[in-house]
Order: structure tokens, then C-alpha cells, then sequence
């Protein structure tokens, strides 16, 4: 008997869907049960964002399917991330600023071997920037807009405590006297390297400089330079 969440008849919505490549930006058709997959623009494979393995914890085919027997170790955040990611599609469907804030998410994602990192603040923080910065009054206690993203953020489990340290980071983003903490530098990173998978490449030879200047964290510098330093 195969798996039943690997069957498509037990699948609701959509089989497949895309996802911008964090390389190139092109995108990159995954069906719901892949891990991995490989961008044919430019060969760079990564995970599937959306894929969340929580049912290995429970499941009689876990071994099968993932290699981790029923209750057996799995990635923490793994059940966390992809239920924000679902929650920011389904509150903004069909919303433009949802490229850009899985581009930013997925940099994160691989960023969070940050020594004293919180995970759940940085990525959710990352998938909300884009909605933050282009609506300014989100960041306004009592607005509409701030509402419907703290609402995204409660959706998700986020405790009352975390909730807030989500919105520390996103209300210092646009001020000068910006947070040093290990959140805020891998947020400001996977918004540079978000950015500059966008780029050219000769746009980002020059944000990537001769030495790899202004990376917050060495996981960063190492990013880019595997990605972006042909």
C-alpha cells in the first residue's frame, strides 16, 4: 500500500506549483511530495519550502518514505515553516509579494546555523518583510494591516512573546539605529541575498565585491560566494 500522503487522491488544492529558484529567480515546478528539485534555467537543486515531514512522527510508512522511523527524529521547524508558508499564500492569494518573500524565506532558512538564532522569529520575520515594506502602516499597532499579519502569525501556533519579537524585527527595518542581534543579521542577509538573486550577474559582481564585504554572517558570505560567485 503506498503512503496516503504521497497518493494524489488524497490530496486537496493542487498537485503542483512554483517556486522562484534562489539562484536565478526563474521558476521551478515542485509537486506537493518532493523534497528536492532542480532549477533548468540554471542547475541549482533545493529543497521544496513547503514540504513538511511532521507526519514522519506518527506514520507507519515514515521509514519508508523518509528513512526516520514513526516517532523518530525530525526537523523541528519543518512542520512551522511550511504551515507559514501556507498561511501567507491562503491570507494573500494571487499577491505579486509572495516571489520575493519565499525568495527571502528560503535564504533564512539556510542561514539559521546562526549561533543564538531563534528560527520560527527569523523565518517568519522573512516571508512578512515584503508585505511590511511595501505597506508602511503595517507597522503601525492598531492598523488594519498590522492586524492581518500578526493574525498570520497567531494562525501559525507563534506564542504572544514570540509574536512580538517577530515585530521587533520587522519595525526596525526601515530605521537607522538598526538591531544587532543574531535574528536581525540573518533577516538583513536573506534580504541581500534575495535581492541579488534577482540581479544580473554583473549587478552582482558588484554587490558581491573582491573580498565579500558587508555579509552580517559567514553562512551568508558562503552563500553567495556558492551561488552567485561564477
Amino acid at each position: 500500500m503506498r503512503c496516503p500522503g504521497q497518493d494524489w487522491r488524497y490530496w486537496k488544492g493542487g498537485v503542483a506549483f512554483e517556486i522562484p529558484c534562489p539562484r536565478c529567480n526563474s521558476p521551478v515546478e515542485f509537486f506537493k511530495d518532493e523534497n528536492t528539485q532542480r532549477c533548468r534555467a540554471c542547475g541549482h537543486r533545493f529543497a521544496n519550502p513547503k514540504k513538511s515531514l511532521e507526519c514522519a512522527q506518527w506514520c507507519a510508512y515514515a521509514e519508508e518514505c523518509t528513512g526516520a522511523a514513526a516517532s523518530g527524529p525530525v526537523d523541528a521547524e519543518s512542520g512551522f515553516a511550511s504551515g507559514l508558508v501556507l498561511a501567507v499564500e491562503k491570507a494573500f492569494p494571487e499577491d505579486p509579494r509572495q516571489a520575493e518573500a519565499l525568495l527571502i524565506f528560503q535564504h533564512a532558512k539556510q542561514l539559521l546555523a546562526e549561533a543564538g538564532a531563534d528560527p520560527r522569529c527569523v523565518l517568519a520575520a522573512a516571508i512578512l518583510l515584503p508585505f511590511v515594506r511595501s505597506e508602511p502602516e503595517a507597522c503601525l499597532a492598531g492598523t488594519q494591516a498590522a492586524g492581518r499579519l500578526t493574525e498570520i502569525l497567531r494562525n501559525t501556533g507563534l506564542e504572544e512573546h514570540a509574536i512580538q519579537q517577530v515585530w521587533t524585527l520587522l519595525r526596525s527595518w526601515p530605521t537607522p539605529a538598526r538591531l544587532d542581534t543574531a535574528d536581525s543579521r540573518i533577516l538583513r542577509d536573506a534580504d541581500r541575498l534575495a535581492r541579488m538573486t534577482c540581479e544580473t550577474g554583473a549587478q552582482r559582481q558588484r554587490a558581491l565585491g573582491p573580498a565579500q564585504a558587508g555579509w552580517e554572517t559567514e553562512t551568508a558570505r558562503n552563500r553567495a560566494r556558492l551561488l552567485f560567485d561564477q
